[in-house]
């Protein structure tokens, strides 16, 4: 192929991916927002609170309106620290902000992809091409609901660039290299979702030991570890508070159920080639979860891997590397059918590893294969016209659409009453969804085949078949729900009967699915947070453990708890106590669960340890400031009494009495509380947890190591410049 034909197919592969980023993010122009799954039920509504805060330069490690008050940095998936998020939400509106945190992973994952692929010797189209399969696939799409996951996924291209420049490259690119593995894997962690930095390195850490052996420069690992140690110091301003929360969350010391739940069933294996052959476009066994167990390359992937298997010995410099990432896809496939292997089970006992739930997301690494097989194919075919080499075994490819259609065959006929099985009953799509998987891959299979013969518009074809095919399905995931307005997506939640600082209590802690346009949707409570409410418990990522059960009278009483929540209903409570209270008696509990059901919760409060308080009339307690993080209360105690604060109770509480230093105590299981004298008195309570602090020097120290490489490499850089 001519260089000006390389040329125009590399920017016809850029305007379609430019043109498949318009079309997802339309509705942005409008400044409409994706509210479907967790986008609605809890990311909007944390950028919410983020942005409100920020707005009154208050920088919210604490979050008042979840689990009656949880340490949301620790929590992670709020982002406070990452540079880009605090400017999206601190200058511009939330709909503007939101829309931008949700676009940018695509074109930042293309860009990356495409660069390391332009290192593997690609033509710049080819590049473009399996970005763009990366970016636009449907791991990363279908998880536009999970945007920090595909925030920190997007980094894995810039990451593998950095890496093989560092063991490949001589002189002063290898210090640029060296700083480039530690921002980005810095930028992964202030992301706030730590646990998508392991599918990175599913497929970094083997493609690093290949570079390195292959070029015998082993040695040259440990320059790129200590760059990935610097980005974890870096990072440790979000790394070490969510460790310290996870630790005390329902998470912590998981049983192998829950780290199995969602395995990919092996099932979803046949979405491969028949992307629309159910009904919810997966197998649905056991909970309804498309998102985690999505399994489509798109229609190139699949005949892309056909065609290099059949030339296989006349990819000379490739086979190594293709080599390898077959072998990543075994491993890969293994971890994702999780529960499905016998071999889960000891993988699980990996340190750190063993503490990844879902194992459908390993996919990824089939994805990225699939995108890097899409672009070697495309190539390899550009390759061939150049040199005039007749394209043997092109009939090959006509397998994938063949399968398909064999596929979709079986599918239709199992659909018939008197044929289909009990584990089939309604997960099958009707046959004109069916059936259009077979087509588009025999579309693109004669246009692959064209392409082989040396038409060249068949490539162009190619290209926007595909692009197109992976916005089709990405669209028909997203749009499940209407993009809404903020004003509209306010509208959608109804008003509480209760105002903060009381709460609401719900029937159900995470959330329920309803039916809505014939489909499961799932709704959580976390979105009634936009109206300011403050919950009893919850819906988030990492859920903090709480020791009182929420579905007793006594146990609401003391959160203040005024409203039930049963989905969309509020149904009044009586008793609620106030937010802030004195009381003169103290029982010393260690099952608080069951012992303040015993006890007059408005006289006595339950403490882990005893605490002398002197008989009496309760006092006063005026609440004169409350703000995330911070609370001052006025007390007027006529004996030596007990402050309780409905606030969850955090070792990073820290008290202070009439100025002096005073101790924060655990009441009530899951409250706090503060001994006060008689008199009047001025209670403050700021939330400083020790992780933050640690964190914070941590990553001052990550800082200046990553400026002094910086800097040493730059002066040496303009020592050598003429």
């Amino acid at each position: 192929m001519s260089g000006s034909t390389e040329r125009n197919l590399a920017r016809g592969a850029a305007a379609a991916s430019l043109l498949v980023l318009v079309a997802l993010f339309w509705p942005a122009v409008q400044r409409r927002m994706f509210v479907y799954g967790d986008l609605g039920s809890f990311f909007l509504p944390i950028r919410v609170f983020l942005a409100d805060n920020l707005a009154r330069g208050i920088t919210p490690l604490w979050m008042p309106n979840l689990f009656c008050g949880f340490y949301a940095h620790g929590e992670g998936q709020i982002g406070i620290f990452h540079p880009v998020r605090w400017l999206l939400y601190r200058f511009l509106p939330v709909p503007e902000a939101f829309n931008l945190e949700c676009l940018l992973p695509y074109p930042l994952a293309l860009v990356g992809v495409a660069l390391f692929m332009r290192r593997l010797a690609l033509p710049a189209s080819a590049a473009i091409f399996g970005g763009a399969t990366f970016a636009f696939s449907a791991y990363l799409t279908a998880r536009l609901t999970h945007p920090n996951a595909i925030a920190v996924l997007a980094h894995v291209g810039w990451l593998l660039y950095a890496l093989d420049v560092s063991l490949r490259e001589a002189g002063r690119c290898r210090w640029r290299a060296w700083v480039g593995i530690a921002l980005v894997t810095g930028s992964q962690l202030l992301v706030g979702y730590p646990v998508a930095i392991a599918y990175c390195w599913l497929i970094a850490f083997p493609y690093a030991l290949f570079v390195a052996a292959r070029d015998g420069r082993l040695a040259r690992l440990w320059s790129a570890g200590s760059a990935l140690a610097s980005g974890i110091l870096l990072g440790a301003i979000q790394l070490i508070p969510t460790w310290e929360h996870f630790a005390g969350s329902v998470r912590f010391q998981p049983s192998y159920e829950f780290l199995t739940d969602m395995s990919l069933h092996p099932l979803n294996l046949l979405s491969v080639v028949s992307p629309w052959l159910y009904r919810y476009r997966t197998y649905v066994a056991g909970e309804y979860n498309p998102i985690e167990q999505v399994l489509y390359f798109g229609p190139v992937a699949p005949i892309a891997a056909v065609w290099l298997w059949v030339r296989r010995r006349q990819l000379g410099a490739w086979r190594p590397l293709i080599a390898l990432l077959l072998g990543l896809c075994a491993v890969a496939l293994i971890l994702a059918l999780g529960a499905y292997t016998p071999v889960y089970r000891s993988f699980l006992e990996i340190p750190l590893v063993g503490v990844l739930r879902v194992p459908s997301r390993y996919s990824v690494a089939l994805y990225f294969t699939a995108a890097v097989f899409a672009a070697f194919a495309l190539a390899d075919v550009q390759r061939n016209e150049a040199r005039g080499e007749p394209p043997r075994g092109v009939r090959w490819v006509w397998i994938v659409p063949a399968v398909s259609w064999l596929v979709a065959g079986v599918a239709i006929a199992l659909r018939q009453p008197d044929w289909q099985p009990a584990w089939l009953e309604d997960q099958l799509s009707s046959p004109r969804w069916i059936v259009l998987g077979p087509i588009v891959f025999t579309i693109c299979a004669a246009l692959f085949a064209a392409a082989a013969h040396g038409r060249r518009a068949a490539l162009y074809g190619l290209v926007l078949l595909a692009l197109a095919e992976h916005a089709v399905y990405a669209v028909t995931l997203w749009w499940s729900d209407y993009p809404l307005t903020l004003d509209q997506y306010r509208a959608t939640i109804a008003e509480p009967p209760v105002v903060a600082p009381f709460r609401l209590a719900l029937t159900n802690p995470s959330g329920v699915f309803i039916t809505h346009s014939g489909y499961p949707r799932f709704w959580a409570s976390t979105s009634l947070i936009v109206r300011d409410s403050r919950l009893v418990t919850g819906y988030a990522g990492l859920m903090p453990a709480q020791q009182l059960d929420y579905s007793k009278p006594a146990s609401l009483r003391v959160a203040g708890a005024r409203a039930l929540v049963v989905v969309r209903r509020f149904v009044p409570l009586s008793g609620a106590l106030p937010r802030a209270r004195l009381v003169a008696s103290a029982q010393r509990s260690a099952q608080p669960a069951l012992d303040i059901e015993l006890i007059d919760v408005e006289q006595t409060a339950l403490v882990e340890e005893p605490v002398e308080l002197e008989p009496g009339p309760a006092g006063d307690a005026a609440i004169e400031e409350d703000l995330p993080g911070a609370i001052r209360i006025a007390v007027h105690a006529p004996t030596r009494q007990l402050l309780v604060i409905s606030e969850s109770f955090h070792a990073g509480w820290r008290a202070e009495l009439d100025g002096a230093p005073a101790r924060a105590l655990r009441v009530d299981g899951d409250f706090l509380g503060v001994v006060v004298d008689r008199g009047s008195h001025d209670v403050k309570l700021r939330f400083a947890p020790q992780s933050f602090t640690v964190g914070c020097w941590t990553s001052l120290a990550g800082i200046a190591i990553v400026l002094a490489v910086a800097l040493a490499g730059l002066a040496g850089w303009l020592q050598r410049s003429p």
